[in-house]
């Protein structure tokens, strides 16, 4: 693919996202790329710079990692659907194929739904956006095709359950996931947190059967301590899933956390 057909390409997915939410009637939105406060995640850094005024003043700030924070309070001020295409940056990645420090994210909100309404609506996001463009939802990553109709839905517990042979990940501690560990002869550090530990076996276990299912794949109901900013269910399980496209991520979602107290 020729640059001038790259330009064209991306410029087909943007008209097809913007009609899905049209049909959606959600808003779209801008927001600022240069904040105070560009990101509270501590696996994520970000580019720092200076801003000067006129008059002598200093303001140091930062390029939004995502523009979750000015979103939120879009939705908080009342406008119940929006979406943005923001250009975002991330300091200290990977340069590869998958990774570059400035990149265009799609996010987008909607008050009202449902975990389970959440997942549906990205499912049918990826399906109407991939029919615009190609009349039929199929998509080929690394010489596979992959039919964004037809889905796999994949519960963490379960996947613990079945490859890892862990049984409850409700209130999972540090040993949970060491015992795990040693039991599969697998390499840990003694100052890995819990996120570190769950992640190990995740990438051992769980990354390798996702990679290898022929379908679009949605991982949902992490543990707790993986919640971040997502509800917790009645079962325990904090109320987030990513969806996977031959083994890469596409999405990371949640149903939100309002509660300001939790």
């Amino acid at each position: 693919m020729n640059l001038t057909e790259k330009i064209l390409a991306r410029n087909a997915v943007k008209v097809a996202v913007r009609l899905f939410f049209e049909h959606r009637e959600y808003v779209e939105i801008e927001t600022p790329s240069f904040v105070i406060s560009p990101d509270m995640a501590s696996n994520l850094s970000y580019f720092t710079s200076e801003l000067k005024t006129l008059d002598g003043r200093k303001m140091v700030g930062a390029l939004v990692t995502s523009p979750e924070y000015s979103l939120k309070k879009i939705v908080a001020s009342g406008v119940p659907c929006i979406f943005e295409f923001a250009r975002v940056w991330r300091n200290c990645e990977p340069r590869d194929e998958t990774h570059a420090p400035e990149f265009t994210m799609l996010e987008f909100y909607r008050l009202g739904m449902t975990f389970e309404e959440g997942m549906n609506e990205t499912m049918n996001f990826f399906e109407f956006v991939t029919r615009e463009i190609n009349g039929k939802p199929f998509v080929s990553w690394k010489n596979k095709t992959y039919d964004l109709s037809d889905w796999d839905v994949w519960y963490i517990p379960n996947l613990f359950r079945d490859l890892v042979g862990i049984h409850d990940l409700t209130n999972p501690t540090r040993d949970t996931y060491i015992e795990a560990l040693e039991r599969h002869k697998l390499d840990y550090r003694e100052d890995d947190s819990i996120s570190d530990l769950f992640h190990r076996l995740f990438l051992k276990f769980v990354e390798p059967k996702v990679a290898s299912s022929q379908h679009p794949v949605v991982v949902a109901h992490y543990p707790r301590h993986e919640a971040s900013l997502a509800k917790i269910n009645k079962d325990g399980y904090a109320e987030r899933f990513e969806i996977f496209i031959g083994g890469l991520e596409m999405c990371n979602a949640y149903g939100e956390l309002t509660d300001a107290n939790e």
